[in-house]
């Protein structure tokens, strides 16, 4: 797993910016502190991870094998995460030659792509297929991949929220304040106006009448962002 990032994000830190934006300061809040979070972490957080995953990274070992199947392992998930899919997969350059030795004309770098353009003739591609929630299942090839392979994955981010970009910091809180302002809306609705001893109020609503299509806009933007984002893979075509 990747070093948390300096976002200053938390919980704690997450409620006080909900609070400060819906001004409970002078109005009662329909959703406690509690409630207010279980909408963060069970509609904001994976739909932040959607567009901008953590990635964590894992090397697959033999102890990871399903049934001692050397195509078939178990992702190792010592932090719990909710795996999305697999993102990309690294191995080292001399697992080509099927048992890790490389000639002295592979120390020359034109050499080197020489050979790969050969190699890449007849030795197949190395395909992973990733079945939820924690298998993967290789497709065999020329490869050796003993001890070679590492996997990065999507993921959803850790309640923590400490792996989040801090440059990504204000996009997460916007999202969590308008999944909230949706949770509210009919909550708040239920009634016009409310009777009080100071007479009739009628409940702030300006904020929560606009939050949804507030949502889908910055959602249209994070899905421009996500394609142009230099972490995705792409398709050339030439």
């Amino acid at each position: 797993m990747r070093n948390n990032s300096n976002n200053g994000l938390s919980q704690t830190m997450v409620l006080r910016y909900l609070h400060s934006k819906l001004g409970t300061y002078v109005q009662k809040q329909e959703l406690n502190d509690k409630q207010m979070m279980r909408v963060v972490m069970q509609q904001t957080l994976p739909t932040f991870s959607k567009y901008f995953p953590f990635l964590p990274m894992v090397t697959l070992e033999d102890k990871d094998r399903i049934n001692g199947n050397d195509m078939e392992y178990r992702i190792p998930n010592a932090w719990n995460l909710q795996i999305l899919s697999l993102h990309k997969y690294y191995m080292s350059a001399e697992n080509k030659f099927g048992l890790g030795w490389i000639a002295p004309i592979v120390s020359n770098p034109i050499d080197a792509q020489i050979a790969a353009d050969r190699y890449s003739m007849f030795v197949t591609p190395l395909i992973i297929d990733y079945y939820p929630p924690n298998r993967l299942a290789i497709k065999q090839n020329y490869y050796n991949l003993h001890g070679f392979l590492t996997a990065q994955f999507k993921a959803v981010h850790p309640e923590h929220l400490k792996t989040i970009e801090p440059n990504m910091r204000d996009e997460f809180l916007q999202l969590a304040f308008y999944d909230v302002c949706i949770s509210l809306y009919p909550l708040r609705h239920r009634f016009t106006t409310i009777n009080t001893i100071y007479g009739a109020l009628e409940p702030f609503t300006e904020l929560l009448d606009s939050a949804e299509d507030k949502r889908k806009d910055l959602l249209d933007r994070w899905e421009r962002m996500y394609l142009q984002s230099g972490s995705q893979k792409k398709v050339w075509i030439f």
